[in-house]
């Protein structure tokens, strides 16, 4: 039996998320165990997709939450349950949330908010004081 995995993007358009999930086929040791999905939405490279297609994974094009935010959410939902993840891991930053949530009303267990950042120390500095930390306080994660 495989596992099914959602992977949720905002767009394909062969950015780092994009090269990050064709790795994960060629990497696995077992890839035929799993089954990969990507909920995208429909602002697209067909080349891109076709890369996935080509690479094994099933693609689903929804609304565009910009166009429409309640037809998104109903398309997402129904992808959601008519496929019935074993795993859903969304990529889309600041509305990993919506998502997820879905998935959970649904009872998908393992969901994974994964948020794809990069920043320069100087602009994190500036942007967060951390003074009244203690230099010896240890990380109770």
């Amino acid at each position: 039996m495989s596992i099914k995995v959602a992977e949720f993007v905002t767009r394909l358009e062969f950015g780092g998320v994009e090269a990050m999930l064709l790795n994960y086929t060629t990497h696995f040791q077992h890839p035929e165990q799993f089954k990969f999905h990507i909920i995208t939405q429909d602002i697209n490279d067909d080349n891109c997709i076709r890369q996935f297609e080509d690479a094994g994974y099933t693609v689903h094009v929804v609304t565009h939450k910009r166009k429409s935010i309640a037809k998104n959410i109903r398309e997402v939902y129904q992808v959601l349950k008519q496929e019935r993840f074993d795993i859903v891991h969304s990529h889309m930053t600041l509305t990993n949330f919506y998502v997820l949530f879905l998935a959970k009303m649904l009872g998908v267990r393992v969901r994974i908010s994964h948020a794809h950042s990069a920043f320069r120390e100087n602009n994190l500095k500036s942007k967060t004081d951390l003074s009244n930390i203690e230099e010896n306080e240890s990380c109770r994660c």
